[in-house]
């Protein structure tokens, strides 16, 4: 799932609220993600770190912080981030 840390180093998602992972996270917000570096040659040499936590939905007016970090590490998010089947 792509995503991008906030300013004190939380990630931030963009998520449909159609997708099944977004259905689940309304049933229980229990969630983890799992970041491995993708440039190291052999995959036992990669290094990989589990973030578990809890899930929780940005209010509307939210909205603007949220999106600078998103569409700074994943440009083409601009194409979709003013969909409102998506939120934070």
């Amino acid at each position: 799932m792509p995503y991008a840390l906030d300013e004190i180093g939380r990630p931030l998602f963009l998520i449909s609220s159609m997708a099944m992972h977004t259905q689940n996270l309304k049933e229980d917000t229990r969630s983890s993600l799992l970041v491995t570096q993708s440039d190291a040659p052999i995959r036992w040499e990669r290094r990989e770190q589990t973030l578990m936590g809890r899930f929780s939905r940005s209010p509307p007016p939210m909205r603007p912080p949220f999106a600078r970090p998103i569409l700074a590490r994943h440009e083409n998010a601009r194409y979709w981030v003013d969909f409102r089947r998506l939120s934070f």
